[in-house]
This record gives C-alpha cells, sequence and structure tokens, in this order.
C-alpha cells in the first residue's frame, strides 16, 4: 500500500511510518511514548485507501495480481486514533497515557482544535511527530535532489499568520529586565521599546501557525541561526510599523542588530517599537513588566561608524562657517 497514491515513486505506508519512527527515536528528550505517535499518525490510511485487486485463472498461477487504490473518504486523524485504540497492547496502558495519545494524533493536523485541560504530554507528542516527519521530508527531498522551498502562496499565508499572533507571542516571551540578558529573549527598556531576539520571536509565532504553514516554511525546529522566515518576519514588523529606528537619540540603521544591555551582547536582535494607539493590551502587558533601570546601545559596524563620523564632522563644520558668515 503507497504512501501517497499521487506520486508514482511513493515510499509504501509502512516503510513511511518506520522511517517516521526511526526518525522520533534520533530526537533527544523523547521516550516510547513519541515514538508510537509518530509510528501511528497515518494508520488512519489503511481503511481511507480502498485496494481494488484483480487476479488472474489459476492457469495463469505466475502473473501477479494488478493491485490499484482509491480514497473511500478524506483522511483525518480521527481515522487513526480509532485504528490505534482497537490494538490489545494499546489498551494495556493507562488512561491518562491513552487519552494523550489519542489526543495527539487525532489533532495532529489541528492543534486549535486540542482540548485546553490537556497536559504538556499531548503538545510534546504532538510537536514531536511533525519535527521528526520534517527531518524525514529532508532525507527523502534530499535523496530525490528536491528543494523544500516554499511557495509565494505559502509565504502570504505565513505573513498573515505572523501578523495575527504577534502580539500573543509577544506576550509569551521573557522580556523581563530583571532577568540576565543571556538568559531572556530580550529586554524591555520601556515606552513601548523591547529589545527582542528574533529567534525568539520567530519559535514563539510557529507554535500558532498551521501545521501546514509550518512545515512548508520549515519551521518545526527553530534555533540561533539564520533562517529564511527571518526576512519575512522583518516584512510584517515593518509593513506594520513595528521597528524602531532610535534608541536613546542612537540611530537604528538595521531591522537586525546587537545590542549592548548591562555589557551583554544580545544578537540578532529586533528593536520592537509598541504603540499604545495601535495595540493597548500588548503596551499594557509590557508597561506592567519591571521597570529597566540600566543602560543599552546599539553596537555599530565599522561602516555605520564611518558614517556617523562623517555626518557629525560634516554638521560641526557646517557650523563653523556659519561662525564666519
Amino acid at each position: 500500500m503507497p504512501f501517497d497514491l499521487t506520486d508514482p515513486k511513493s515510499l509504501s505506508l509502512y516503510d513511511y511510518s518506520m522511517y517516521m519512527w526511526k526518525q522520533s527515536k534520533s530526537l533527544k528528550n523523547t521516550n516510547s511514548y513519541h515514538h508510537i505517535v509518530a509510528l501511528s499518525k497515518y494508520l488512519g490510511l489503511v481503511y481511507v485507501y480502498k485496494q481494488k485487486r484483480k487476479t488472474h485463472p489459476l492457469w495463469q498461477f505466475w502473473m501477479r495480481d494488478k493491485v490499484s487504490y482509491s480514497k473511500r473518504c478524506l483522511f483525518h486523524g480521527g481515522l487513526s486514533a480509532f485504528v490505534l485504540s482497537t490494538m490489545p497492547s494499546f489498551n494495556k496502558l493507562d488512561e491518562e497515557t491513552k487519552r494523550s495519545l489519542l489526543v495527539a494524533i487525532r489533532f495532529a493536523d489541528n492543534p486549535m482544535a486540542i482540548p485546553v485541560n490537556c497536559g504538556k504530554l499531548v503538545f510534546s507528542l504532538y510537536e514531536n511527530a511533525h519535527i521528526a516527519e520534517q527531518r524525514l521530508k529532508k532525507v527523502l527531498n534530499k535523496t530525490q535532489k528536491v528543494k523544500m522551498d516554499p511557495s509565494q502562496t505559502d509565504i502570504m499565508q505565513f505573513k498573515a499568520q505572523a501578523k495575527d499572533y504577534f502580539q500573543a507571542s509577544m506576550r509569551e516571551l521573557n522580556l523581563n529586565p530583571q532577568t540576565p540578558p543571556n538568559q531572556s529573549d530580550g529586554i524591555y527598556i520601556g515606552l513601548g521599546s523591547a529589545i527582542v531576539r528574533i529567534p525568539c520571536l520567530l519559535k514563539e509565532i510557529s507554535k500558532n501557525l498551521t501545521p501546514d504553514i509550518r512545515s512548508s516554511m520549515d519551521l518545526w525546529e527553530v534555533n540561533g541561526n539564520y533562517h529564511k522566515s527571518w526576512d519575512y518576519l522583518i516584512e510584517v514588523m515593518q509593513e506594520n510599523n513595528l521597528l524602531g529606528d532610535s534608541l536613546d537619540e542612537q540611530k537604528v540603521n538595521h531591522p537586525i542588530n546587537s545590542f549592548i544591555v548591562n555589557s551583554y551582547a544580545i544578537n540578532n536582535a529586533l528593536l520592537i517599537k509598541v504603540e499604545n494607539k495601535a495595540y493597548p493590551q500588548l503596551r499594557g502587558f509590557l508597561d506592567s513588566l519591571p521597570k529597566f533601570d540600566s543602560y543599552a546601545l546599539v553596537e555599530k559596524n565599522e561602516n555605520d561608524l564611518i558614517e556617523e563620523i562623517a555626518q557629525k564632522s560634516a554638521k560641526i563644520d557646517d557650523f563653523i562657517k556659519s561662525l564666519y558668515s
């Protein structure tokens, strides 16, 4: 039974599921429950795909049967969860574990429908299954020399969802000025301005993206290295006037900068400016944080320093000329 009926070169459903299981086992901080969900995510396809077999008469016993498949219904996680629930070994688990496994599989492609009273295990199982599949897709695409670049439609949807979830994501970040800079996601310096590490903001926003967009943008695993989505996220910030252009009279020349806070460098960071008129609830939340009572500087590169010195020198020259004019 193929995994993808539309792809003549598709792996079998068995092989695809087994590869997902192997990828899950290679991930850190996982256990057998994570591997069960990865292995069971597409169990429902055994019901969705209807087999049609054409046999041959006995006198043609050496000929292989012709087998084809068609869809009898649309696939969804509920079918996989049901198939898993019928297995005798599954029913030997305790009730809480069974519930977590079934919910993670049932809503694997619709995380917004996961019940709010579910524990952290459900979300861990959900994330792990998709990370395992994303890694598998990378392996398969590398083998087949296929690029995983997002389409323009994917990029537009990512930007729209990033805008929608910006405020909620900001509230989840640790921007407390009393937290050491090397242990936080950034720092709120007051008056609506916050220095925010772009990988931390992207990671928080990605948790709210729909699974298909998160997959197409390759955002199941976000680390501190440059990611192509940084550019699209910056576009969202610029289009909604969320980037500050100065910090304590220091000009900010680029969207992504390094900032010095308490002698500690915060790299790959944005200076986000939250206006009270446009985002009153988020601004109120940020203003409720402890007061920032230290200093923050923009780290300038050589070209920026040369340009700044030239501009200031020109102003001095103009001033001197005005004294003798």
